[in-house]
């Protein structure tokens, strides 16, 4: 499948792949957050990617070089299949594992919010000390999987900005 962002036509891929033809290797929740560091001009130079399963939002912010949490050896595949067939050197990306030290402090945090509110918790603990003061952290969600519990357990680590 197809998509375009900034002029140019990306084909991202699923790993595996699936052939249901329903499935496609980005959600509503990724074209939205593209969609908000678009409108908000928004481009930080040192950027971490969490939970971009089939490596999308790293592929098409590649230029970027981010960082991306690989959670999954299907995860990292996608992303090399992916970023070749776009003919962006692997090395554009930094892969980090999960319980990784973060190296570096970020400027710009992409979490597409799991479904697992355990999980989201710990990923803010794991990168709430690699932030400066003025970073920007940009969390998006499935409506579908919206909970009043996101929103306080977010504000128990950030000033909200709707």
């Amino acid at each position: 499948m197809h998509f375009k962002y900034e002029e140019k036509n990306f084909a991202i891929e699923r790993y595996p792949s699936s052939n249901n033809k329903s499935l496609k290797a980005w959600s509503a929740t990724d074209e939205y957050l593209l969609k908000y560091l678009k409108e908000n001009n928004i481009s930080y130079a040192k950027r971490i990617i969490y939970n971009d399963r089939f490596g999308f939002l790293s592929t098409i912010l590649s230029k970027q070089q981010p960082n991306i949490i690989i959670n999954y050896k299907s995860q990292e595949k996608s992303l090399e299949i992916n970023l070749k067939k776009h003919g962006i050197d692997l090395n554009t990306i930094s892969k980090t594992r999960p319980l990784d030290k973060l190296k570096t402090p970020f400027d710009l945090v992409l979490i597409k919010i799991p479904k697992s509110l355990d999980l989201f918790r710990f990923q803010l603990i794991l990168f709430h000390g690699s932030l400066y003061e003025v970073s920007v952290v940009v969390c998006a969600f499935m409506k579908k999987y919206f909970s009043s519990q996101i929103l306080k357990i977010t504000n128990d680590y950030f000033d909200l900005h709707k």
